[in-house]
């Protein structure tokens, strides 16, 4: 089944600033499929990472503790958390 002339149709703003969009697309199957998204204003703060160059080492420091340092051994991941950078931070 294809998706053709989607388009959204309605815009809404909430008390606190969330957007809502809606729309349909006429799928190739002859029937209309509906959907709303819905953007969310409740943006977590920027979390400001420093780094620094100590002993010829990279020393990088944050200071939400919410927040881990991850290690991959590609782009795709999988991703896991380097502890030792947790307890670094945390400090």
């Amino acid at each position: 089944m294809g998706l053709r002339n989607g388009s959204a149709h309605g815009i809404a703003l909430d008390r606190v600033a969330n957007v809502f969009v809606t729309g349909w697309a006429l799928a190739s199957d002859g029937y209309y499929y509906y959907t709303t998204i819905k953007y969310s204003s409740s943006v977590p703060p920027a979390v400001l990472l420093n780094s620094q160059l100590l002993s010829n080492q990279l020393v990088l420091s944050w200071t939400n503790a919410g927040f881990n340092l991850q290690s991959a051994p590609a782009l795709t991941g999988p991703f896991t958390n380097l502890p030792a950078a947790q307890k670094i931070c945390e400090k």
